[in-house]
Order: structure tokens, then C-alpha cells, then sequence
């Protein structure tokens, strides 16, 4: 098949005029992230990233604390601080969730005890005027009907203001409840997601993947998944530099996204290797989709964008495993990881199924 001549330009890392806002102000925080990597000499591990990255970004207060402490104590960030801190702020991000859930709790015991008491309200308004039936039908005398309309007028009134009250107290406590469960779907979002490539991460793969299995058990229906691997990544990151390394990352993120359907799970499994479950696909048809995302990636030719520097035509090999019956997550990564190292050994840049 002959190589398509097309041509996506990567932008240089000094160069962002051309670059839209959100995506400069990407680069910028890239540049100085890879600062803070020289100055402090950290291990050029991924959760080294992660974390200057959110150090950089400053959302959180607690994260910049941790690592201020250790640089203002003269120290480097070892390797195990890194592990630490960085397995405390997941740990964050997910109490964080767990205190916006008890926040919802709250907020829908409240709306409860409103609703109760202007349902205990309500009753009281009906007794009233049982009552006052009673009272009628025994004494039906002008003073009598005189005291029991000033009564039921007395109710009513409390029965009025109290739903003026009422419906002030749910407007609030709406507006309360939608702002939560926005926050709650931000903070599960962002937990699934790798910050770099904005397609899902490990856990979001982990979590759909057993999805799938107890469907496939529960239900017989099949699957399949694919894992991608960029070839010779390290030899591009060294020649070109981490950032033009990170813009091939997001490319070839953006170029699975294209390639597969809505319902379709891309994550990035770790570093360059990506991960892709296929629900109702077989082998056959798993291949095709590796298959045609391997050659929307080789046939694009990349290169810099202010000097033109040609970083060439990037690769990537793929392994497939569809669902067996009896299958456990690490049965089915396991088969497709095999076809993967199948493909790198018979010269990369192929699909093994």
C-alpha cells in the first residue's frame, strides 16, 4: 500500500504564536515543568511529570506544600518522595470525591427534613379542617361558624408562608445539589483521565475492562482489546526532545479517537503504550481497526514547526486478544501483550492478533 503524503507539523516549543491560547499555555507549562526537572534533578519517571505538572498549575495547595517543604529543607525530590507524594495526591483526588458524596448526603438529608415538614404541615391543615367540620356539624350557630373560619384562616396563613419558605429553601437547595453533582463529575473525570493526552488512563481502563468481562460472562457477549505501543519512542524523545515527544503522544491519541466508535474505550495504558477495548468486536474485526490506525499514523510525515526539522514517520505496533470464555483481566492484557511483543520482535510497525 502506498504511503500517503500527508503531513501534520508538530509546534516548536519556543514558537507558539501560531498556536491557539489553550495550547500555548500547554507548551508553557511543558517548558517550565522540564525546568523544574533539570533545577531539582528529578528521576525522569512519568509521576515526576504528573507532579510538576500540577505543581506548575497550582490547583493544588496541599501538592505544592509536600514539595516546597523538601526543596526549601535543601533537598532533591528522590525517587521515593515522588512515589509518596505522588500516591498521597491520588489518595487526595479521591477523598476529595468521597467528601463531595458525604456534601450530596447532607444536602439530600435537608431537602428530606424541608419536604417532611411541610408534609407534617399540610396534616395539621387537614385536621384542621376535619375538625372544624366536627365542630359545625355539633354547634352550627353564627358565633361558632365566626370562631372556626378565624381558625381556619390562622391555619392557612401558617400553610402559605410556610410554602413561600418552602420554595425559596428548594430553589437553594437545587442550585446546592447541581452544583455537587457538577463537582462530583469533574473530580471522577479527572481521575480517569491522563492529563496529557485527555483520553483515559489506566484506572479508566482497569474499571472498563471489568466492565466488559462481567458482561462477556454474564451476557456472552464479546470483546476485544488492543494494546499499541509507539516504536523507538526513547530514540524520538532523545533526538527531538520530550516536548515534541508529548505532542506524537496526544497525535497518536487524537489519530485512535478518529479511528474508532463511540462507545469504544482509548486509554493511555503508560508512557508511550496505549491500551483499547472493543465492545461486540471480534479478532477480525479488532485487526482492522489496529490496522487502519497504523497506517493513519505511518503515513503522516512529522516534522518541527519553526525549522522544519524532520522528525520522520513514527511508527507503532499493535497486539490484539478478543475475550475466551473463563477469561480474567490479566488473562486477556496478557494474550494481547504477547501479540504486541509478537510484532515488535518481527521488525515493529505491525499487528499481531
Amino acid at each position: 500500500m502506498l504511503q500517503k503524503n500527508y503531513q501534520i507539523s508538530i509546534p516548536d516549543i519556543d514558537n507558539t504564536d501560531n498556536i491557539d491560547s489553550e495550547y500555548a499555555h500547554s507548551v508553557k507549562v511543558a517548558n517550565d515543568v522540564f525546568k523544574l526537572v533539570e533545577t531539582h534533578t528529578t528521576p525522569p519517571v512519568p509521576q515526576t511529570y504528573d507532579l510538576w505538572y500540577q505543581y506548575v498549575q497550582g490547583n493544588d495547595k496541599d501538592l505544592n506544600q509536600q514539595i516546597d517543604a523538601i526543596i526549601d529543607r535543601g533537598k532533591h525530590l528522590s525517587q521515593q518522595d515522588i512515589e509518596l507524594i505522588h500516591q498521597s495526591f491520588a489518595d487526595n483526588n479521591h477523598q476529595q470525591i468521597n467528601e463531595i458524596g458525604e456534601d450530596l448526603e447532607e444536602a439530600c438529608l435537608q431537602l428530606m427534613s424541608m419536604l417532611t415538614s411541610h408534609i407534617n404541615l399540610n396534616d395539621g391543615y387537614e385536621n384542621s379542617l376535619i375538625e372544624a367540620n366536627a365542630e359545625l356539624n355539633a354547634n352550627p350557630t353564627p358565633e361558632n361558624l365566626k370562631l372556626v373560619v378565624k381558625a381556619l384562616i390562622s391555619e392557612n396563613e401558617k400553610v402559605t408562608k410556610n410554602s413561600s419558605k418552602l420554595k425559596q429553601e428548594l430553589s437553594t437547595a437545587v442550585s446546592s445539589l447541581e452544583e455537587l453533582n457538577e463537582d462530583l463529575r469533574k473530580s471522577r473525570k479527572n481521575e480517569l483521565t491522563d492529563p496529557l493526552t485527555l483520553i483515559g488512563n489506566r484506572k479508566k481502563f482497569n474499571i472498563s475492562l471489568a466492565q466488559n468481562l462481567q458482561l462477556a460472562q454474564e451476557k456472552c457477549i464479546h470483546f476485544s482489546v488492543i494494546i499499541a505501543d509507539l516504536d523507538n519512542f526513547k530514540i524520538v524523545n532523545d533526538n527531538f526532545g520530550h516536548l515534541v515527544g508529548d505532542a506524537i503522544l496526544k497525535l497518536f491519541a487524537k489519530i485512535m479517537i478518529k479511528n474508532v466508535k463511540g462507545r469504544d474505550i482509548v486509554t493511555r495504558y503508560g508512557g508511550e503504550e496505549f491500551a483499547l477495548i472493543l465492545p461486540s468486536t471480534d479478532l477480525n474485526g479488532a485487526f482492522l481497526v489496529a490496522e487502519q490506525i497504523r497506517l493513519d499514523l505511518s503515513s503522516q510525515n512529522l516534522q518541527v514547526t519553526e525549522n522544519k526539522n524532520p522528525v520522520g514517520v513514527v511508527t507503532a505496533s499493535f497486539g490484539i486478544s478478543q475475550y475466551r470464555k473463563g477469561d480474567t483481566s490479566q488473562s486477556i492484557v496478557a494474550r494481547a501483550d504477547k501479540r504486541l511483543y509478537e510484532a515488535k520482535r518481527g521488525g515493529r510497525n505491525q499487528v499481531k492478533k
